[in-house]
């Protein structure tokens, strides 16, 4: 009930923010370029036996290799999910029980096991989605295309692909092998399960020793359960990272350019200063643009500022002569406009 009130909150901020920013749907008057016939930098001329002998790297070399490590990443996913069965059925004894979580037996901190154990398959999530997208634009690279756009949609179709295999699957085997009732029902919970495989490497929360000792119905309970990880968890924590935690970083680095600008407050908060740059660093900037590491250590990227009034446009300038408009106030903008180029690019994948 918790999580379906924190998703209705999210749908209806998701709404007011929306249509605060309604005439970013109007549409645009401006003539887009096309982008579709650029060329892709990393393309490179070969020789036909070059084509030759990259396209037999990919199909013998490349694409079994890649399929190895997403399997071993969904062994790992499926030994995340071993771990909640463990906590249900053995650590919370649900199979004599009658229970669906380890909550029954162990209160509060069989609630936090759960709790952490759904935050550790959406962080496994998490991983193999950086995982696809890398794994994508090496084998779109290898794949030379001529083109940025069919560069780009190459990258896109392998993270599906990917991200299907590695995630998709695992649910799909648990499904298979735990919900239905392949042969004639026992629900015993002290039903012999030392003919199974399984059951003599895991123990009692093997998935086909639980299919043999509880009920059809609680065990497609519990298999809801399991899929609030994934598909609950896993998309707040995926908002967390890439809306909350970027927005709160770089409302710190705001606060440490302050602190910096301050020499009494400096010398009480400097080690703070450093850690807020560095979450800056991590989510809200860009390495490239603000000097790495440089900038943790010394604050502001662009050193200090001489503007000069010929280069001033004439209503600016005016104001100034005016006294409306102060030369900090000008140095501001003009950090407001360097600190939206220092900014990590919008990646419209991020968004999905």
């Amino acid at each position: 009930e918790v999580f379906k009130g924190i998703l209705l909150l999210w749908g209806l901020c998701l709404v007011i923010c929306t249509w605060r920013e309604k005439g970013l749907l109007a549409p645009n008057s401006v003539q887009l370029r096309d982008d579709t016939l650029i060329r892709n930098p990393d393309y490179r001329v070969r020789s036909r036996s070059q084509v030759c002998c990259e396209t037999m790297w990919l199909t013998l070399g490349v694409f079994p290799l890649i399929l190895l490590c997403i399997a071993i990443v969904a062994g790992v996913l499926l030994a995340a999910i071993q771990f909640q069965a463990w906590l249900i059925w053995d650590w919370g004894d649900c199979i004599h029980l009658g229970c669906r979580d380890a909550i029954t037996k162990h209160g509060f901190w069989g609630w936090l096991l759960e709790v952490v154990s759904d935050i550790i398959v959406a962080l496994i999530f998490e991983g193999m989605l950086a995982l696809s997208q890398l794994l994508g634009e090496w084998v779109a690279r290898l794949e030379n295309h001529k083109l940025l756009h069919d560069h780009r949609v190459a990258v896109a179709m392998h993270v599906v692909l990917f991200e299907a295999i590695g995630k998709v699957l695992p649910y799909v085997f648990l499904g298979l092998i735990f919900v239905p009732q392949w042969n004639a029902p026992i629900d015993d919970p002290e039903a012999d399960c030392s003919d199974l495989f399984f059951y003599s490497l895991i123990g009692p929360s093997a998935f086909t020793c639980v299919r043999r000792r509880v009920p059809l119905a609680r065990r497609r309970m519990v298999f809801k359960l399991l899929m609030k990880g994934p598909f609950v968890v896993a998309p707040f924590i995926s908002i967390l990272m890439k809306a909350v935690v970027p927005l709160v970083a770089r409302g710190l680095d705001l606060a440490a350019e302050k602190v910096a600008s301050n020499g009494r407050w400096r010398t009480c908060f400097f080690t703070w200063d450093g850690v807020a740059r560095l979450l800056g660093l991590i989510f809200s900037h860009d390495g490239a643009s603000v000097g790495c590491l440089r900038y943790v250590c010394e604050g502001r990227p662009y050193g200090p500022m001489e503007l000069c009034a010929p280069s001033l446009p004439s209503s600016s300038a005016s104001k100034v002569e005016a006294g409306e408009e102060t030369p900090e106030d000008q140095e501001k903008v003009l950090q407001d406009g360097l600190r939206q180029g220092a900014r990590k690019l919008f990646e419209p994948i991020d968004e999905l």
